[in-house]
């Protein structure tokens, strides 16, 4: 989730800052992973100790995660260069952890282009568009 959320711009004003960015990257992800893949459902979820444990928090004491408007703002707040990031994240993650499958070198992995992604497969370039 550390990876993800490095992706992202927090603009919010520290003082008026509950939940850390990693927070709620964390806490849609599994809201989504566990069927809720609507933020509306953060309002009766914010509460269930099952997802508390996911974010690490005592599930009866600990302090309950964000309400829908704050997981809406967040949603709404993501621009494209950080959406564009998000999906180099995503692309570098997924080819790196299957680096050995494929039979590549880590340096010979992936690069990102004006033209798109570009892998490199036993010395051929594969190129996806943008």
């Amino acid at each position: 989730m550390a990876g993800l959320s490095s992706c992202l711009r927090d603009e919010r004003q520290a003082g008026k800052v509950d939940h850390s960015l990693r927070e709620l990257v964390a806490q849609r992800v599994f809201s989504i992973a566990c069927g809720y893949p609507d933020a509306n459902d953060s309002a009766r979820l914010s509460e269930d100790p099952i997802h508390k444990l996911l974010l690490e928090r005592d599930p009866i004491e600990g302090r309950d995660l964000a309400s829908q408007p704050t997981l809406s703002r967040f949603e709404n707040g993501v621009g494209v260069k950080e959406l564009y990031r998000l999906g180099e994240f995503l692309a570098e993650s997924v080819i790196r952890r299957h680096t050995k499958n494929l039979g590549l070198r880590p340096s010979e992995l992936i690069k990102f282009s004006r033209h798109g992604l570009i892998l490199r497969v036993k010395g051929i370039d594969l190129i996806a568009d943008h």
